[in-house]
């Protein structure tokens, strides 16, 4: 999904949230190619019983059109601190979000470095940084 896409809030949900979050996609010889925002859609009331069911893919966070992102790569000599980053989304006219990447506990660069503990992405994978905290 993309800048101006709808979000189909799923019919088996009554609680909808949406929370945007930092990310970065890699590049080649594993490095951080840019930055992106990406809004990560979960069904809260349903959250709960899916994790304790243990199933498998969960309907909280994995039904069609729950992530977005963009609309635009920033690459890293665009922007001098990813740590500084103040962030406002809004649905519409009402602002949803308000609030700032500097409340991350880790900078990308580490993120990435643990990452490369676990897997070695692919050139273009998205990796979120976790929910920004609403001011």
């Amino acid at each position: 999904m993309g800048d101006g896409d709808t979000i189909h809030w799923p019919s088996y949900s009554s609680y909808l949230d949406i929370e945007p979050e930092l990310a970065f996609v890699t590049g080649m010889e594993n490095c951080i190619a840019g930055y992106v925002i990406f809004n990560d859609s979960t069904v809260r009331d349903v959250q709960w019983p899916d994790f304790l069911a243990l199933t498998g893919p969960t309907r909280c966070k994995d039904f069609d059109h729950s992530k977005g992102i963009g609309p635009f790569l920033v690459t890293p000599d665009e922007i001098e601190n990813p740590m500084g980053l103040d962030v406002d989304v809004y649905i519409g006219e009402r602002l949803h979000w308000k609030g700032s990447t500097s409340e991350y506990s880790a900078h990308p660069a580490k993120v990435m470095e643990e990452v490369l503990k676990v897997f070695t992405p692919l050139p273009g994978t998205i990796i979120g940084m976790g929910t920004i905290r609403f001011k």
